[in-house]
């Protein structure tokens, strides 16, 4: 794990602040299930039903700033600093949250669970284990995992918000599956919501899964039951569609620093060409 030195140096480097929220309403709800598990539409769902900020992975993937954050939170938690993982510190980034889904937050199931111990617990799932380890290899491990471009790789070297986004990844996701999802991946899964069920035990939870629909969710909220069909989104064309969205002006800033770093290399090389031709 990178030191707190390494750290700092590198937002030296890469000047991103870390956010600092605070808290502006209570957190309601805590959907505590993996990516691809439905979260893009129980984040829909949940708006529609008047919760007014729901965090989801495209929160976390949109804002550098969140990146930093999430890399301090993952770096306690897998040091076991208990200390830091406190209400402020979440509330940083989900302070201005009704309501949370997805991973990051996902990750962080069990301090999250400790320190809103009021949130209405959601445990959204899968039924297929196999199905969720293809959609993840076909979805998250091709834009920010094994499947990405080396090109991306060393595009990140050359601006903040890539930078920042690349390390998290694996913070808020490889480690937890030792940075190999095709062969450890599905016994993660097994081993989140194995342990989520013993965390949860005398707590009231839901468990959910997309097919379910409204009913199951209203009920267990407390609201009334939209007479629409149920949200569905984030198919894989989908999700790459909203990761090249955000990551677009990231990427362009990166080719153009790209290209004057190469344009200052390659006149200190011509000018030390010339230096010594001269003095021949």
């Amino acid at each position: 794990m990178p030191s707190t030195l390494l750290f700092n140096l590198l937002q030296t480097i890469y000047p991103l602040e870390i956010p600092n929220k605070k808290r502006d309403r209570p957190l309601e709800v805590l959907a505590v299930g993996l990516s691809r598990t439905g979260t893009d539409s129980l984040r829909q769902a949940l708006l529609e039903l008047g919760y007014q900020n729901v965090y989801h992975g495209f929160s976390y993937g949109a804002s550098p700033n969140d990146c930093i954050q999430w890399i301090r939170l993952g770096q306690a938690q897998e040091n076991g600093d208990k200390a830091f993982l406190n209400a402020k510190e979440f509330d940083r980034i989900l302070g201005d949250c009704d309501a949370v889904t997805d991973i990051p937050p996902a990750g962080f199931a069990h301090e999250l669970l400790d320190v809103f111990p009021d949130a209405k617990v959601i445990v959204n799932y899968r039924e297929d284990v196999d199905a969720w380890v293809t959609s993840c290899l076909n979805s998250i491990e091709v834009s920010s995992g094994a499947g990405q471009p080396w090109s991306e790789y060393l595009q990140s070297y050359f601006e903040p918000s890539l930078f920042f986004r690349q390390w998290s990844y694996w913070y808020v996701w490889a480690r937890y599956f030792g940075g190999n999802f095709r062969q450890n991946g599905k016994d993660w899964y097994l081993r989140h919501y194995r342990d989520l069920e013993a965390k949860l035990e005398g707590r009231r939870h839901l468990r959910w899964k997309a097919e379910d629909g409204w009913e199951p969710l209203c009920r267990f909220l407390g609201k009334e039951i939209p007479r629409h069909p149920f949200p569905s989104g984030n198919a894989p064309e989908e999700f790459f569609k909203t990761v090249e969205v955000y990551k677009a002006e990231w990427t362009a800033r990166s080719g153009k620093n790209m290209r004057l770093v190469g344009a200052v290399l390659a006149s200190i090389v011509a000018g030390a060409v010339g230096f010594v031709y001269l003095r021949r």
